[in-house]
Parts: C-alpha cells; sequence; structure tokens
C-alpha cells in the first residue's frame, strides 16, 4: 500500500532483493497492474532510493512486496545483504513528467 510522504512521493515498503544481473528493477506483475491502472496509466512507474531514481516494469516471478534492483544499483556495503527490508520512495506522476519531461 502506498503511504502519502510529500508532495512529490507515496512511500512503500519492500523487501530489496539485489540481483546480479543488470536489468530493470522489478516489482511483482500483479501490484505492477495494479499501480498503472490507478495512478500510472500514462507515465511510468518511477521510484528513488539512495537519491537514485529508476524506472520499475511487473515480472510475474517477482514476489508479492519485493523490489528487484541490479546489485550494482547500491555501492553502501550495509545493504549488500539480501533480501533486505527499505522504505522506498515512489515518485508521484507530476514528479515523473519533470523527470522525464513527458
Amino acid at each position: 500500500m502506498l503511504q502519502k510522504f510529500s508532495k512529490g512521493y507515496y512511500l512503500r515498503t519492500y523487501w530489496v532483493r539485489l540481483t546480479d544481473e543488470s536489468r530493470n528493477a522489478e516489482i511483482n506483475d500483479a501490484e505492477y497492474a495494479s499501480l498503472k491502472e490507478g495512478l500510472y496509466e500514462n507515465v511510468p512507474i518511477v521510484m528513488k532510493m539512495h537519491n537514485n531514481h529508476f524506472t520499475v516494469t511487473g515480472d510475474k516471478n517477482v514476489s508479492s512486496q519485493t523490489l528487484e534492483i541490479g546489485r550494482d544499483f547500491i555501492s553502501d556495503e550495509r545493504y549488500r545483504r539480501n533480501p533486505f527490508k527499505k522504505n522506498v520512495f515512489v515518485a508521484k506522476p507530476s514528479v515523473i513528467r519533470n523527470i522525464y519531461t513527458i
């Protein structure tokens, strides 16, 4: 569930699982579809973690409440254990339009 955080972001807690593959960040396919239906019909889903924005896609093989992202995305050794629980910012459509000039 998304929690209101600020004018530009929602907050969501995910189990973050680092992968060795360099690919797009992914969340559960059903969760992705739910977000796209409601708030993100006309813009990509963008999240922010460690001051970096990234787009997210859906994958049926990703567990519920899990965000999978490439290991090279996080350089801080404290977050190298797998998986770890982390609050992740979910950009609101207005912020996404500013980032990607949509």
